[in-house]
């Protein structure tokens, strides 16, 4: 049962899916009971005839089979602070050319609200040195938040769940 798990877990990493403990301990259970149906002469059991997958039995696994637990890094994405320091006075700037007033200028932005959270970290083995690089799945909506400069007009939150045009496949 060990070995198919282990091997479960190698399958997951070249998936590139990040796993949990629990995810683990609970993979265990179903490879344990997959392999009792075929073999009733199990050792390991509990009194109430399943496999307890505690915390302790957890650590020990990972002992045997050489797994330790990683953070998984996402790439940064690097940022143009120069601009972002110049833009507050070019906005200024724009606002007074344009002789406009607060009620006219509006500022809208996005922000993703992930409600599924998937686990950073994941198990390999310790001859590895890091998870292939990949991104967790994430299911997430992003909210549009708008409002004038003023204040007098914030409109409606936008709710969007997928994009018709998302931005990864622009241009």
């Amino acid at each position: 049962m060990e070995l198919a798990l282990s091997l479960w877990i190698e399958d997951r990493n070249q998936k590139r899916v990040s796993l949990s403990g629990a995810m683990v301990r609970e993979k265990a259970k179903h490879l344990y009971a997959h392999f009792k149906e075929s073999d009733d002469s199990c050792s390991g059991e509990s009194p109430d005839g399943g496999l307890q997958t505690s915390e302790d039995w957890f650590n020990k696994f990972n002992v045997r089979q050489s797994l330790h637990n990683i953070k998984i890094v996402e790439e940064a994405v690097s940022a143009d602070n120069a601009a972002a320091e110049r833009y507050p006075e070019e906005l200024a700037n724009l606002v007074a050319d344009g002789v406009y007033k607060p009620e006219q200028v509006f500022n809208s932005d996005e922000t993703a609200l992930f409600w599924k959270r998937m686990p950073n970290k994941t198990f390999i083995s310790k001859s590895e040195k890091s998870a292939s690089a990949f991104k967790a799945a994430k299911d997430r909506v992003t909210l549009v938040l708008s409002s004038n400069a003023s204040g007098a007009c914030v409109i409606k939150p936008l709710m969007l769940y997928i994009s018709f045009n998302p931005r990864a496949l622009k241009n």
